[in-house]
């Protein structure tokens, strides 16, 4: 078996002209794609293996170019299609999806990336996603991809069946552009994803639906790109289901908080990259919840921070800017109890509901 001749990780193939794990290869065309500069504090002489291969990226990136990477491969040569692993219990979807996990968003980069390089990258990931999210929509209305796409509703059965699509772009997601879920095991993986979905998923829900539908009277929710939800359409929702009336309730008041957040992010002009830092921090929370990588998370954090305060005071200036990142991070906490309520109702609705089953439930007992 050969391994890979930066850490010592079974080899995924050939990277950049050398013998290389998905990891590693990953790492090496971020710092060669995004102009990375490190600086070891232990004098260039950190060992690199497998299990603490983060622990310096100045001497993992010098061993990648003495190993023999090439950067030239990186900027001018064929792209290397990258593919993640997903967790073992996380199989493979008979739905159609791109090719690829995750569409390539065009690095247009955003203007002050050399000011915020961490937030920076959080907003490619949260962009790539909403892109391959209208791939996805593509793929299932083929007839709309040369027009504009009229928001339309759907029936449960289609959602599960994008809802099933969108867990594996975001893993993806997850895998290149927050790190360090990428060095996680597949069990750990498993226990972050599951609720980092909901609330991530909810934030985004809102975000487009405050972007699609900014009037603070339309209820209309935006529950999948291409897809909306309201009261008026969720007994169209669950159409196929019988006996569901209780259920119908349930969902109907579960709208309303979700459309309020929305008018709430179109009050306090929420941005994407705005979104692509709370979409971290609920990352972080998952992450000190089962007390994973505590010395990445808690570096990280503080970068996370300080670019924030940074990127809201040249935006704002100091004594709005303050009031403005205040006011972002009340958002975790509102989304936390829409996430409490959305579980009570679940939890409530398999009473009424035993054979209602949830899109993960299926996923992980296959």
């Amino acid at each position: 078996m050969e391994t890979c001749v930066i850490c010592g990780h079974e080899s995924d193939g050939y990277h950049f002209g050398v013998q290389a794990c998905r990891a590693c290869s990953s790492f090496f065309r971020r710092c060669i794609a995004e102009r990375k500069v490190y600086k070891c504090r232990k004098f260039n002489k950190c060992v690199i293996r497998h299990d603490d291969r983060v622990i310096c990226r100045a001497c993992r990136f010098r061993i990648c170019t003495e190993a023999g990477m090439k950067s030239e491969l990186v900027r001018n040569g064929p792209k290397t299609e990258e593919t993640y692993l997903t967790p073992h219990t996380i199989q493979e979807q008979h739905i159609l999806i791109p090719t690829t996990s995750i569409i390539q968003y065009n690095q247009e980069s955003f203007e002050s990336s050399l000011t915020y390089p961490f937030l920076n990258r959080l907003l490619q990931g949260i962009r790539n996603y909403m892109s391959s999210q209208k791939s996805l929509f593509t793929v299932e209305n083929p007839d709309k991809i040369f027009s504009s796409p009229k928001f339309i509703p759907m029936k449960k059965s289609e959602y599960d069946r994008m809802e099933k699509a969108c867990i594996t772009l975001i893993n993806s997601m997850l895998n290149e552009y927050f790190e360090p879920y990428g060095n996680l095991k597949n069990e750990e993986k498993i226990l972050i994803i599951k609720n980092f979905v909901l609330r991530f998923s909810m934030f985004i829900r809102c975000y487009q639906s405050s972007k699609i539908y900014p009037e603070i009277n339309d209820a209309r929710l935006v529950i999948h790109y291409g897809y909306y939800l309201d009261n008026q359409t969720v007994e169209y929702f669950f159409s196929e289901l019988k006996n569901c009336e209780e259920f119908i309730k349930i969902c109907a008041s579960i709208l309303p908080p979700l459309r309020e957040m929305s008018n709430k992010m179109n009050k306090y002009e929420v941005r994407e990259i705005d979104i692509a830092a709370l979409s971290y921090l609920i990352f972080i929370q998952e992450c000190e919840k089962h007390s994973l990588c505590k010395e990445i998370i808690e570096a990280n954090k503080t970068l996370l921070f300080g670019e924030m305060h940074t990127n809201f005071v040249q935006t704002y200036g100091f004594e709005q800017g303050g009031i403005k990142l205040a006011n972002l991070l009340c958002f975790l906490n509102d989304m936390l109890e829409i996430n409490n309520r959305v579980w009570e109702s679940y939890i409530i609705g398999k009473i009424f509901m035993p054979e209602l089953v949830d899109v993960w439930e299926e996923m992980l007992t296959q």
